[in-house]
């Protein structure tokens, strides 16, 4: 039985370069409709969310105003990746405040809720719940990407194309993900990487360790060794935190 998913109600002002009224339709992660944290990737999505189409070329010095609108939470500013009339690209700052907790009987209550401002002209409203955890797999074309580290010398590194995961013994790899690190733990935090196998009915299970990754604002590096029995199978792999689980994504260990 998987735990049940601990969500905060937070309240978003925005304030929005963009003439006319603006209308924000939701807030979520940025490759579906799932649940935002801090330290991921997120979307915006609406109408006059801004005056043009604007996104970074480079992800070094990613800035905290493009295309003449700025993003903050509790007053501070967020990364932008990209931004349009109808969809705003950011990273959820890693050092917004814990949300405050009262208790009440069979439920949890957050107060003193985290203001959005997107500056500018209009302001708009919109509530949306924050998770401690809300992992996702960076996902291209319906695959997991990232890199596989040789456990030998010279330590060479193979990209993985199309889900599919060489597996030898002692192989390690690292997948991206974001969202995924719970800042109720230190830098570096230990989950598990859930396997369900197409030819099997339970869930086949190993350490990992997800940490920031150094280089990609609002991404994690997922890495961990590959149990060689898994060696051959196709199936689902989700990366298990403390109070979420990511979206399932379809890879062979080959």
């Amino acid at each position: 039985m998987w735990p049940r998913k601990l969500m905060f109600l937070i309240v978003i002002t925005l304030t929005l370069v963009a003439p006319g009224k603006a209308q924000v339709d939701s807030l979520s992660h940025s490759w579906g409709a799932g649940p935002v944290s801090r330290g991921s990737v997120a979307e915006i999505r609406g109408r006059n969310l801004a005056d043009r189409i604007e996104g970074i070329t480079t992800i070094a010095n990613i800035p905290t105003t493009l295309g003449g609108v700025s993003v903050h939470i509790d007053g501070i500013p967020c990364q932008l990746y990209y931004v349009s009339p109808t969809l705003i690209q950011l990273v959820i700052p890693d050092n917004v405040p814990p949300s405050e907790i009262t208790f009440v009987p069979r439920r949890p209550v957050r107060i003193a809720p985290n203001v959005l401002k997107v500056s500018g002209y209009v302001a708009h409203e919109y509530k949306f719940y924050l998770m401690d955890t809300a992992p996702w797999w960076n996902l291209s074309n319906g695959y997991v990407q990232g890199i596989v580290i040789s456990p030998n010398p010279p330590f060479l590194f193979a990209v993985i194309e199309k889900g599919v995961i060489p597996v030898s013994e002692g192989s390690r790899v690292r997948l991206t993900a974001s969202g995924a690190r719970s800042f109720r733990a230190p830098e570096n935090v230990f989950y598990n990487i859930l396997f369900l196998p197409e030819d099997g009915s339970e869930f086949l299970e190993t350490p990992c360790e997800v940490f920031k990754d150094p280089v990609i604002p609002g991404s994690d590096l997922v890495t961990w060794d590959i149990p060689i029995t898994w060696k051959g199978k196709t199936g689902w792999i989700y990366l298990q935190t403390p109070s979420n689980f990511s979206e399932g994504a379809r890879v062979t260990f080959q």
